[in-house]
């Protein structure tokens, strides 16, 4: 913008003042008008002071610090009745410290929310209970210790087919794909 067309506007805007006055306001005029907008995007981007698992009653009181991005903390129902009907939560695949930090009928199972409902975790997979193993194929499954893994572990009993000692319980080995007591068949 050349000197002179500047000076109008100046003068169009600031009528008899100074240049420095004139740009002045035209500064504040500017900081008016775009600093609400620029603290609204900087408050959204903000995480809430409720932790996961704690009540809420709106999403932005949740804190996410805890959460992966692109996935956000909601306030939602966490499926327990002793801690209000809203909680902050996540959903599947987020990270979790306990039960009451997933959403809905999601469990926390190896730090992560996991959808049980359908007994869907298969054959050496961390489990909290036996209705989370899959007892698909004709193989029966528990949750127990296998012996190998720390903790409970889904895995399936004598004679039941197998991939590799993880999926066997107990002491049990898995020799030619099938679940068997340690060195039988070696003869």
């Amino acid at each position: 913008m050349d000197e002179a067309r500047f000076d109008r506007l100046a003068r169009a805007f600031g009528g008899r003042t100074s240049r420095r006055v004139a740009v002045r306001r035209l500064t504040v005029g500017a900081a008016a008008v775009l600093l609400p907008w620029a603290r609204a995007r900087d408050v959204a981007g903000q995480s809430g002071s409720v932790p996961l698992g704690g009540v809420c009653y709106d999403d932005f009181q949740c804190n996410q610090a805890f959460v992966d991005a692109p996935n956000r903390a909601v306030c939602a129902d966490n499926g327990f009745g002793y801690d209000g009907p809203f909680n902050c939560c996540v959903y599947g695949g987020n990270r979790c410290l306990a039960n009451e930090h997933c959403c809905g009928a999601l469990e926390c199972i190896v730090g992560y929310c996991t959808d049980v409902s359908f007994g869907s975790l298969g054959l050496g997979e961390q489990c909290g209970f036996p209705e989370q193993c899959y007892s698909g194929s004709g193989t029966e499954t528990t949750c127990a210790d296998n012996g190998v893994d720390p903790g409970g572990i889904c895995c399936t009993f004598y004679g039941f087919g197998c991939g590799s000692s993880r999926h066997c319980c107990g002491s049990l080995v898995c020799v030619g794909g099938v679940c068997t007591v340690p060195y039988e068949g070696f003869g």
